[in-house]
């Protein structure tokens, strides 16, 4: 073996226990501050996940799901697609699995196969349906695979609260149990751990024969290295496309339906606890390695298994698993740059009336959906068109309506609330500039990390601040701002003309935001760093420079917009309350042609859908809620397909640049 190849082999073991210790370290931090000892945190985590049998069966419980959902997501990452959607296809997995295990007489040994095919079948109808829209409109499947989530937890809140509610009137939001006869048997006494083991195992096992040792896991392999190479040599990139959003759907669909047949027996909203989002940080910490995703998979399991004795001995919050997983994906991304040596340190720094006010209601709810939305975009626009994709625009905003609160509470002024969060979002941003643009790790894995981490720092944070209770803190919150004159007008005047500060800035800033892109020069900067990054630098431009001040600038504005959220529509924070809007403001941009104004007329129209969905809640008593609350994503998905081929991206978008 040469020199190069033991390095490379070392690096790649390396790595990620470097990775592991990094996240352990600054984990240990964040609970030594919260006021707990990390090493008896720590020490509880291993005992709850090995001290016994039982012990050691919760982390290869725990492990099972994750594998199933690391192998759907690192298939899809080795063919060149990013399947961020593993979570909606375990949700339709799960449901496909209820609608036959819960058939009654058919014999055992035809049911249960059965029952598993239809699981995988589920998974994989919502792979195709991502896959199909990838080819048929040219979406962008990160967009799209993140509508769907949403699409489909919602959807299945409806069936297991309505139609496919079980019939014992025990009130509970759940089906009925599958059949005796379809679920997976325990193998070992005093221990949950059940035969979905080996389904994963042989999940394993395919993955490698399919991906290293047939003709078309070489050309998937070979479509995701270079799709145009693929294309010259006569492979059928959009056929790829679609084998393996079936595939990839298919295994995230079995971790839905083993999780059901092992250990539910019956389908619950929610169920899936973030299963298909943890995958994705196995897949990565395994390299997308049939051995890494099993060796990743135990060592998540684990620390999901330990992580409940740590919080029921020691106080820490189990939520403080997902700040180390945001904090492991970090690290394993900047690896690439690190093997490549690109980074380079230096020592240097009714009636009439009431469909008057029907309307009037509509638009003033419609301004206010919009706002937050705005106001992201009108940042993300900046950076998107310097060359940055920034898919942690979702983990941002939820860190600025968090940090707005806290902030809000502690010094009773929704003015210091507010420059709170866009203090938040600037630090947050400016760490997905350092990966994506010093490290030149890959953009949407340095923003998938980062929405990670967010959703577990806020959890922790808020449930160490706050408590937990079934009441919300109430904090001062931006208030209406009656313009003079014009907020007396009829119709518009309350609902146009009486806004908050931030809802005024949202607007008043789109002719700015326009001026500065199109007529001055830092600009014309951005613009030509985006498409010619080079060329620019060529022309003396710090390339680096401007693509961190757009970064900057974008990380303030979606602070705002998260403040916002918390603070403008509400007056307290929930967890996970931004609830896909970053997502929708990513849309937004593509659909508003990386233009301000486009972004306006984009952020109204998805605003619209979302003021419209609580009109028709209100409206309407005969239809489900959650039919309403799909809108505003079905709606994101139909103008991504319609807009996405007359959508302008910047040329040189999600590319890293390096000084030659």
């Amino acid at each position: 073996m040469q020199a190069q190849d033991v390095r490379a082999f070392a690096l790649k073991v390396l790595y990620p226990i470097v990775s592991i210790v990094i996240a352990l370290i600054v984990t240990g931090f964040i609970i030594f501050f919260m006021g707990f000892n990390p090493l008896e945190a720590y020490a509880m985590m291993v005992s709850g996940a090995m001290k016994n049998l039982n012990a050691i069966g919760e982390t290869v419980v725990s492990a099972v799901p994750l594998i199933f959902s690391a192998l759907s997501f690192a298939l899809a990452y080795k063919s060149g697609v990013f399947n961020i959607g593993v979570e909606g296809q375990i949700y339709i997995g799960a449901l496909f699995t209820i609608l036959v295990g819960t058939l009654k007489g058919i014999p055992p040994v035809i049911h249960m196969p059965l029952t598993i095919a239809a699981g995988f079948a589920g998974g994989a109808l919502w792979g195709l349906l991502i896959g199909w829209l990838k080819v048929r409109f040219g979406a962008n499947e990160m967009i799209t695979t993140i509508m769907l989530n949403y699409v489909a937890t919602i959807f299945i809140s409806y069936c297991v609260a309505g139609p496919m509610k079980e019939k014992s009137g025990s009130g509970m939001s759940q089906t009925e149990a599958v059949v005796d006869g379809v679920r997976l048997p325990r193998f070992v006494p005093g221990t949950r751990l059940h035969a979905g083991i080996f389904l994963a195992l042989a999940a394993l096992l395919f993955f490698w024969i399919f991906i290293w040792k047939t003709r078309k896991g070489y050309e998937l392999r070979v479509t995701g290295l270079n799709p145009t190479a693929a294309q010259y040599a006569g492979m059928n990139i959009n056929a790829n496309t679609l084998l393996v959003m079936v595939l990839s759907g298919g295994i995230a669909g079995l971790a839905g339906c083993v999780e059901i047949l092992a250990l539910q027996g019956r389908l619950m909203a929610g169920f899936a606890g973030n299963i298909g989002f943890n995958g994705i940080t196995v897949a990565l910490l395994g390299d997308c390695t049939p051995i890494g995703v099993l060796l990743a998979a135990l060592l998540f399991g684990a620390l999901n298994a330990g992580s409940n004795k740590m919080e029921m001995l020691v106080g820490v919050p189990s939520a403080t698993v997902s700040i180390m997983q945001g904090i492991i994906i970090l690290a394993v991304v900047a690896r690439v740059a690190f093997e490549r040596g690109l980074i380079k340190w230096k020592t240097t720094t009714k009636g009439g009336a009431g469909m008057i006010a029907t309307i009037t209601s509509f638009i003033a709810s419609n301004i206010r959906t919009t706002t937050p939305l705005l106001l992201a975009g009108l940042g993300v626009v900046f950076s998107e068109r310097s060359g940055v994709v920034n898919i942690g625009v979702e983990g941002t905003m939820l860190i600025g309506a968090f940090t707005g609160v806290v902030a809000s509470y502690y010094s009773g002024s929704a003015l210091v609330g507010g420059l709170a969060a866009m203090l938040s979002g600037l630090i947050v941003t400016l760490i997905i500039a350092f990966f994506s643009i010093t490290v030149k790790a890959n953009q949407v894995i340095v923003g998938t990390a980062v929405n990670i981490f967010a959703s577990g720092l806020t959890i922790t944070l808020n449930r160490l601040i706050f408590g937990v209770s079934t009441s919300v803190t109430i904090i001062n919150s931006f208030q209406e701002v009656p313009l003079p004159l014009l907020s007396r007008l009829p119709v518009v005047g309350s609902s146009i003309f009486t806004q908050t500060i931030p809802g005024y800035l949202a607007f008043l800033l789109v002719p700015v935001a326009w001026f500065v892109m199109q007529k001055t020069k830092i600009g014309l900067k951005v613009r030509a760093v985006g498409e010619n990054p080079h060329a620019c630098a060529t022309m003396g431009n710090n390339v680096i420079r401007i693509r961190y001040l757009a970064m900057a600038y974008s990380g303030l504005m979606v602070g705002l917009a998260g403040a916002f959220v918390s603070m403008g529509s509400l007056s307290s924070f929930t967890e996970n309350m931004v609830a896909g809007r970053g997502f929708i403001v990513l849309a937004a941009v593509v659909v508003g042609n990386y233009t301000p104004v486009g972004v306006l007329l984009a952020t109204l129209l998805f605003g619209a859908s979302s003021a419209l969905q609580f009109q028709l809640m209100a409206g309407s008593g005969t239809i489900p809620y959650q039919f309403w609350s799909m809108l505003p994503y079905i709606i994101t998905v139909i103008a991504i397909c319609a807009y996405r081929k007359s959508s302008n991206a910047p040329a040189a978008s999600g590319r890293a640049y390096s000084r030659e």
